[in-house]
């Protein structure tokens, strides 16, 4: 029963009254919503520009930006100044494909580069996480994407160092056939 009503509900558009009804129980003050710079305000704000869309898309911008400021984006975009309501406008027009998680391992292996051994310990909390929200019946979406981005810096990383180190035994298997 739980199954059928949560899949209803996950298919149904967002409206006003459920965008009302969001933003009055969290904590906090139904005012909030119409300020912009609020947690709460930048959530009325996405709920708005959804308007129309299943929850279940709602739900994909949502993971969007947990997966964004997870991994230091929405920081580094507030930095340049620019508005939560043109990071939200922009990162609606986009779904969580391949193209999304590419980018994100970038800014993990640029991250890996700087401190190196960052991306095993996140995926070592990426995947303990995991079977935590597991265990406890929660949401996964979050923990796997987190798991495959990190996996997909990785594996990136460790193709680059064995077509690298190849190349180098290549170059040095000329140079020792040139002398």
């Amino acid at each position: 029963m739980f199954i059928t009503v949560r899949n209803t509900i996950h298919q149904k558009p967002t409206t006003p009254i459920l965008i009302t009804l969001s933003c009055f129980f969290p904590k906090g003050n139904l005012k909030d919503a119409d300020d912009p710079s609020t947690s709460i305000g930048a959530y009325h704000y996405m709920l708005e520009s959804n308007i129309g869309k299943t929850m279940l898309e709602f739900q994909e911008l949502m993971i969007i930006f947990q997966l964004l400021h997870w991994n230091g984006s929405l920081k580094a975009l507030r930095e340049t100044k620019c508005s939560r309501q043109e990071v939200i406008s922009y990162y609606s027009q986009y779904s969580l494909d391949e193209r999304m998680r590419s980018h994100m391992a970038l800014d993990w292996i640029m991250k890996e580069q700087e401190s190196p051994g960052i991306i095993s310990q996140e995926l070592q909390v990426a995947l303990r996480e995991l079977e935590e929200a597991r265990k406890a019946g929660r949401e996964l979406r979050f923990y796997k994407e987190k798991k495959e981005i990190l996996s997909l810096a990785l594996s990136q990383i460790y193709s680059n160092q064995a077509t690298s180190s190849s190349q180098d035994d290549q170059m040095s298997l000329a140079l020792r056939g040139y002398h």
